[in-house]
């Protein structure tokens, strides 16, 4: 604000002490020196670095409803929960299955015996269901997000039934593809049943490997057997903005949650000492008398390149206002902007 109304008075200072030349050309000069003296930038503005971390969980809890209480008690404090096996059908309103600081579920139901995904977004984030990158016949479900700094991104929640047919890696391709399209990073969790940890996923990894895409999961997540197996995933196309991946104890099935934090960096600020010049200190008089005694049209205005007219103007009128008629204040800090 201090730059701004500083800028201001230099420029009506300017237009009232320097006179018209026969170019024609000095009111454009004065706008442009007042622009490099009062210290006003081409991209102003602060640059925020406060960005809060995204927090993604996913839970395959073998039907919702039953147990509400506890997911809704254990998993406060994220910002996105998303469900596999929510076990919901239209008999199920929403209001039954609202969890407190959430919006409303959004859901893609099969049947109370099986299946089903339910993603869960935070009050304080922005989001829009992105139903034009679903397909059918596939349990998927994606949402564009936008947190408080307008960082875009999607987040969906995939289940795979247990011995699926080759089928539906065409289908998640399929959908895959439409989400990558949108140019955002995206994260996918969900139960894929699909063992990371065995030679039977190597197809699959295939598939990530075409698409650009990495599992970020690496250690068993469900507990059905003695060694586990890994198989709630968590796939992106921008593995550099997730800060963390942590596999957590099982609340509520045989499945650990999957808890992924996405960190959108900024660049931290720095100060650099600056001064300024003060213009209620400044002695418009002597300034306007010097000014209108130099002798323009040859130390200016003799020469036809214009690159040379701007040169000279600047440092006869920067020599004027430094070492007279413009005291200038006492240092400050400014802070460096990096956008």
């Amino acid at each position: 604000m201090l730059l701004e109304y500083n800028a201001v008075k230099c420029m009506n200072l300017m237009v009232t002490v320097l006179p018209i030349s026969k170019f024609g050309i000095v009111s454009s000069y004065v706008i442009k020196y007042a622009l490099l003296i009062a210290g006003i930038e081409s991209n102003p503005g602060p640059q925020l670095n406060n960005k809060k971390n995204i927090k993604i969980i996913h839970n395959n809890v073998c039907s919702l409803l039953p147990k509400l209480d506890l997911i809704e008690h254990e998993f406060q404090e994220y910002d996105v929960i998303c469900i596999s096996e929510s076990h919901l059908d239209k008999s199920i309103d929403n209001d039954k299955i609202k969890l407190k600081s959430f919006q409303n579920p959004v859901r893609l139901d099969r049947n109370r015996h099986g299946g089903g995904v339910t993603i869960y977004v935070k009050n304080s984030l922005y989001y829009k269901v992105r139903t034009d990158l679903s397909v059918n016949n596939l349990e998927i479900l994606w949402v564009e997000i936008r947190n408080s700094n307008n960082d875009k991104f999607l987040v969906g929640v995939i289940y795979r039934p247990p011995n699926s047919n080759l089928h539906i890696w065409e289908l998640f391709c399929e959908s895959v593809d439409k989400a990558l399209d949108s140019d955002l990073p995206l994260f996918l969790v969900g139960d894929y049943n699909c063992d990371m940890l065995s030679n039977s996923s190597n197809y699959f990894k295939k598939i990530l490997n075409r698409l650009n895409l990495e599992n970020v999961v690496f250690e068993a997540t469900n507990f059905t057997t003695e060694t586990g197996t890994c198989i709630d995933l968590c796939i992106t196309n921008r593995k550099n903005l997730i800060n963390s991946v942590d596999v957590l104890t099982p609340v509520c099935s045989t499945h650990a949650p999957v808890l992924a934090e996405i960190s959108f960096k900024t660049f931290k600020q720095h100060s650099f000492k600056r001064q300024i010049r003060n213009y209620n200190a400044a002695d418009i008089e002597g300034l306007a008398d010097e000014l209108n005694i130099t002798n323009w049209d040859d130390l200016v205005f003799n020469s036809d390149n214009i690159n040379d007219v701007y040169s000279n103007f600047l440092k006869i009128l920067d020599d004027a206002v430094k070492n007279i008629y413009l005291p200038r204040l006492l240092q400050f800090d400014q802070m460096i902007n990096h956008s």
